[in-house]
């Protein structure tokens, strides 16, 4: 008779994390079952196998007892007969019972132990978790609670790309994804597939493995963990209350090997946090605000905001909206960034209802409106600035407000690019030389564009220079659609330009639409 399995406490088992985490050895990985997941409000096996069940013998009628014979059920044991009920339940309709299976878990939240876990993933070498839940706890977890970007893998097909040595939080979900067609049947759940037997061989072969909540009910892994061989010890967490599965003993028959009793999930990620790795709790209980967590969200949503302002700044250029779309774009930025006329918050907000206008008076209404509402906009005043050289052609006063947008910013690139154009129309040639240098520090490759291009129309030393430059950023696809290079042309043929022809080429092909 083969020898039981060595039963160990809890805290020896925590003691092995603390020893590994000491020395940074390869670690662990886990292997988590549905009662990982149950305190996260998702009902495990047994408890969907007791439901379908019942509905079942409702149903069936007279055929009952002959399935239940078929099957050799145990109502006892109904966890271990999950796939046969899944299947005698939804035999008709297969998706109707993944649809099942969604909505019994479309609002569970990851419990308080996958929060640690998730920083055990995320901060630890312990970096791989398999299971055969079909649930997103681990993955959510890890999103919420750390700025990890963890590997899921929940298809067979995706195997060949977890790499054992992985310095990613990876799921490894033996019975694919909720959303994947997850296993259910006896055929699929009795048989390991065989990209995931290629794939779990040289993982378990390096790390020790750590069992939570799983029962040992399906047939699929626990044949493949009783056949591999050359296996690192394995840690079978269960809960007194559970019982142990008869075919677990017949696993655990290497030296190493440990059958560990456990009150729940839950308790033992705890525990393990708090005597090996002392990570903080995700909130703060006195001050929900100066929480780990709302700090995560919050520089995420910093993140989002950079990115949302940036596109609106950009929508906003100085120019009309072209199409039915732009109108479109810009009503939903004004919208979704609740736009006030009389209160109005950023200079975009301003100048994409400018951008909609096509009479020149009507725009320069709205300018003088909006510089009284937002007198300290760098960029609105620039923009009027822009419109009075551009449109208006009233030089003096467009002088006079680029003098108050540089004032407001000097660094500003787009106000000294402009700026130093204009200069260099009317010949001032040393007064435009910093502006221009300013806006050369630019990495807007637009604008770039257009002051090489003041370069090589004024500056006869920098002529062979630009026009490589300018070649380059055409080549990437730069353009600076519609900018009207008529002035600069006009001086330049004063100045005696040897090739006017050429210059206005170059000047059609930089203003022609953006090349993607």
């Amino acid at each position: 008779m083969d020898k039981p399995p060595t039963k160990i406490k809890q805290d020896e088992l925590i003691q092995v994390f603390d020893d590994l985490e000491r020395h940074r050895q390869d670690g662990v990985c886990f292997l988590l079952g549905a009662g990982a997941s149950f305190t996260s409000g998702i009902p495990t096996g047994g408890k969907l196998a007791k439901e379908w069940y019942a509905e079942i013998k409702k149903n069936i009628g007279d055929g009952l007892s002959a399935w239940q014979q078929k099957i050799g059920l145990d109502e006892s044991r109904l966890a271990k007969f999950y796939p046969q009920i899944f299947e005698q339940r939804f035999k008709d309709h297969p998706t109707t019972g993944f649809g099942h299976l969604q909505e019994r878990m479309k609002d569970a939240e990851p419990s308080i132990g996958y929060s640690f876990l998730a920083q055990i993933l995320a901060k630890t070498q312990h970096k791989i978790v398999i299971t055969t839940n079909f649930d997103h706890m681990v993955e959510d977890a890890l999103r919420t609670y750390t700025d990890a970007r963890p590997l899921v893998c929940g298809h067979e097909s995706l195997a060949p790309y977890i790499n054992t040595h992985t310095l990613r939080p990876t799921v490894i979900k033996v019975h694919r994804d909720l959303l994947l067609h997850p296993f259910n049947n006896i055929d699929n759940t009795n048989c390991l597939a065989e990209a995931w037997q290629l794939t779990l061989e040289p993982i378990l072969q390096r790390y020790f493995l750590v069992v939570i909540g799983y029962g040992g009910n399906d047939g699929s892994l626990m044949k493949y963990l009783q056949a591999i061989k050359n296996r690192k010890g394995i840690y079978w967490c269960y809960r007194p209350q559970d019982g142990i599965n008869g075919n677990i003993s017949n696993i655990l028959t290497q030296d190493g090997d440990r059958l560990v009793e456990i009150e729940g999930f839950d308790e033992l990620m705890l525990a393990l946090n708090e005597l090996a790795f002392h990570y903080p709790l995700p909130i703060n209980l006195k001050n929900l605000s100066k929480s780990p967590i709302v700090k995560i969200a919050r520089e995420r949503a910093g993140r989002y905001k950079t990115q949302f302002l940036a596109f609106a700044e950009k929508k906003a250029k100085v120019s009309p909206a072209d199409s039915e779309n732009d109108v479109a774009t810009n009503e939903a930025l004004l919208k979704l960034s609740g736009f006030d006329e009389t209160k109005p918050t950023y200079w975009w907000q301003i100048q994409l209802k400018i951008n909609e206008e096509s009479d020149p008076e009507r725009k320069q209404q709205l300018y003088e409106e909006g510089l009284k509402l937002l007198p300290d906009s760098a960029e609105l005043m620039g923009n009027y600035a822009l419109f009075l050289h551009n449109i208006r052609k009233d030089y003096e006063q467009a002088e006079a407000y680029y003098r108050k947008a540089l004032d407001l910013d000097a660094n500003n690139a787009n106000s000294n690019g402009n700026y130093a154009g204009l200069l260099l129309a009317q010949g001032r040639l040393d007064q435009a030389l910093p502006y221009l240098e300013t806006a050369l520090q630019s990495d807007q490759q637009n604008l770039l564009l257009e002051c090489w291009f003041y370069r090589l129309a004024h500056f006869p030393e920098w002529r062979e220079e630009a026009k490589r430059q300018i070649e380059s950023l055409l080549q990437q696809g730069i353009r600076s659609p519609g900018w009207d290079f008529s002035e600069t042309i006009r001086r330049a043929e004063q100045d005696g330009y040897p090739d006017v022809a050429e210059l206005t080429a170059l000047a059609a092909r930089i203003s022609e639409v953006e090349v993607r």
